[in-house]
C-alpha cells in the first residue's frame, strides 16, 4: 500500500455484457437502493469492520438501473470536478493479502503450489462461493453477475465471426484462460475440502471473468507463492466501486488515498443530479472491450483499424532487393508498432511507413528528411497517398465482405458483437479512405 498515489489508473472494474447506447437519459433511471439485496450489501459495507460500528464507506451515489447500461451507479446531486464520488476503505477490497489472511493460506502454504494475482484471486472467490452465507464476502457476491459476455464465454461458432484482429486477441485470452484453469481446477477440487470436489469449469468461468472485468489495479505485493505476471497481476476487487460503467470520454482518478487508507475514486468530470456516474476502463477500441469485456460502445472514439507489414506489402509493386532494407528502418524506428487507421485517417507511423516503402532505393538514405518534409517532397507524401488508397480500399473489400458473412449467420448469444466489430472496421475504412482521397494531391 506505501507509496500508491491517487492518479494510479483504472484497471478493468465495472460490470460488463451490457450492449451501450450513446444517449443517457435521466428519466429512464430506476432506483434500486430499496432492493433487499442492495440494502443488505450496503448494511454489510457499513458495519463489516470489526471492532467498529461503521465503516469509513463514503460514497455520494446510488445503485439504479437505466435502459441504456443496465446496473449502474447514479449521482444523488451534483457533482463537480475534482469530487471524490467513491471511498471504499481497504479492509473491503478483495487483494491477494485478503487471500493470505484467509483459511485458503495453510493450504496454500502446504502444497506450495505459486499462482498469479488473477489465478490467486479466482480461487479465492470460487471458495468464497461454496462457503454460501458463511463467507464474510457473501454479500458481496451475492450481487455478481451469474455469467459474463467475454470471450471465454463465445462458441467456436461465435469466434469464427469475429473480425481477424478480434479472433486473434480472442484466442490469446482463451489460452492465457485456459493455462489457469488446469491449475486452479487441480489446486480446489483436490486441496479445498468444502468445495467438496465440485468446482467445474462454468465456476472457474465465472470468478476468472469476475476479476477480469471488475477488478480495479492495485499494486500487488510480493509474496513467495505468488509470481507477478504482466497481464495478471495488480489487481483488486472493489465491492460497489465495481457497479461504475464505462464510458470512453469518462476523465477519472482513483488508487489509495494514504491519509484515509481508502480506495477513491475522484472524477474530472461534471454531473446534474441523478445523472449516470462513469468511468474509463482506459483507451480501449471495441475490439478490446469485446473481448475482454464483452460490450462494446456506440461510437467509440477509440476505434481503429490495424494494419501489419504484410498488409501493405502485398499492395506493392517494388523489387525484393530494396524491400527487406524498407522494412529493416520501419521495424528497426518503431514504426511498426502503430499501423492503423481511424475516422481522422492515418496514424503518424503507418503514414511514414508509406513513405518509406515508397522512396526509391537510391534515396533510401534519405528516408528521414522525406518523412518528416511533406512540403519539400510532396511527390513522396503524393506516392503515399497513393498506396494508402490502395491499402485501404482492399482492406475496405475485405470487411465489407466479412460483414456480409457475419449478417448471414444464426443469431446466436455474442452475434451481436461480432457483428458490431465487423460494422466498425467498415465505417472506419469507410471514413478514413475519405480523408485520405480528400487530402490527396492530384
Amino acid at each position: 500500500m506505501n507509496g500508491l498515489r491517487l492518479n494510479i489508473p483504472m484497471r478493468n472494474p465495472g460490470r460488463c455484457g451490457r450492449h451501450r447506447r450513446q444517449k443517457h437519459n435521466i428519466k429512464s433511471v430506476i432506483s434500486e437502493s430499496h432492493l433487499p439485496e442492495i440494502i443488505r450489501f450496503q448494511q454489510w459495507m457499513k458495519h463489516s469492520l470489526p471492532g467498529r460500528q461503521h465503516s469509513d464507506c463514503k460514497t455520494h451515489l446510488e445503485p439504479a438501473h437505466f435502459t441504456d447500461t443496465g446496473r449502474g451507479l447514479k449521482c444523488l446531486y451534483r457533482i463537480e470536478e475534482g469530487d471524490v464520488v467513491v471511498s471504499i476503505p481497504y479492509h473491503l477490497l478483495i487483494t491477494t493479502n485478503s487471500v493470505f489472511s484467509s483459511d485458503l493460506q495453510p493450504i496454500i502454504e502446504r502444497v506450495g503450489i505459486i499462482f498469479t494475482p488473477q489465478q490467486l484471486l479466482t480461487v479465492f472467490l470460487i471458495s468464497e462461493l461454496f462457503k454460501k452465507e458463511n463467507s464474510f464476502w457473501h454479500p458481496y457476491i451475492s450481487l455478481l453477475p451469474n455469467v459474463y459476455f467475454s470471450s471465454v464465454y463465445f462458441s467456436h461458432e461465435e469466434l469464427k465471426l469475429l473480425t481477424k484482429r478480434a479472433h486473434c486477441l480472442a484466442l490469446e485470452y482463451r489460452e492465457r484462460f485456459e493455462r489457469a484453469r488446469k491449475k486452479i481446477l487441480e489446486f480446489i477440487n483436490t486441496h479445498v475440502p468444502w468445495c467438496d470436489g465440485k468446482v467445474s469449469l462454468e465456476h472457474i468461468k465465472w470468478a476468472w471473468s469476475t476479476i477480469d472485468t471488475r477488478s480495479v489495479y492495485l499494486l500487488t505485493e510480493e509474496h513467495p507463492l505468488l509470481v507477478i505476471d504482466p497481464e495478471e497481476s495488480h489487481v483488486a476487487l472493489a465491492p460497489f466501486l465495481d457497479f461504475l460503467n464505462h464510458k470512453d470520454t469518462a476523465q477519472v482518478r482513483a488508487g489509495i488515498n494514504p491519509g484515509s487508507l481508502s480506495y477513491e475514486i475522484i472524477t474530472d468530470d461534471k454531473y446534474k443530479k441523478y445523472e449516470q456516474v462513469f468511468i474509463s476502463y482506459g483507451p480501449h477500441d471495441n475490439t478490446r472491450l469485446a473481448i475482454n469485456y464483452g460490450f462494446t460502445l456506440p461510437n467509440n472514439i477509440h476505434n481503429v483499424f490495424h494494419f501489419s507489414l504484410e498488409d501493405i506489402k502485398a499492395c506493392l509493386n517494388v523489387d525484393s532487393a530494396s524491400l527487406g532494407k524498407k522494412q529493416a528502418i520501419i521495424q528497426e524506428n518503431g514504426f511498426d508498432l502503430n499501423l492503423f487507421c481511424n475516422k481522422d485517417g492515418l496514424s503518424w507511423s503507418l503514414m511514414v511507413a508509406l513513405k518509406i516503402f515508397t522512396i526509391p532505393k537510391e534515396f533510401l538514405s534519405l528516408w528521414k528528411s522525406i518523412s518528416h518534409d511533406a512540403s519539400t517532397f510532396s511527390e513522396y507524401t503524393n506516392l503515399a497517398s497513393k498506396l494508402a488508397i490502395r491499402l485501404l480500399t482492399e482492406a475496405l473489400l475485405k470487411a465489407q465482405h466479412h460483414l456480409q458473412y457475419v449478417v448471414m449467420q444464426p443469431k446466436s448469444t455474442h452475434f451481436h458483437i461480432a457483428e458490431k466489430l465487423a460494422l466498425d472496421d467498415v465505417h472506419i475504412l469507410q471514413a478514413s479512405l475519405k480523408v485520405v482521397q480528400s487530402q490527396f494531391i492530384s
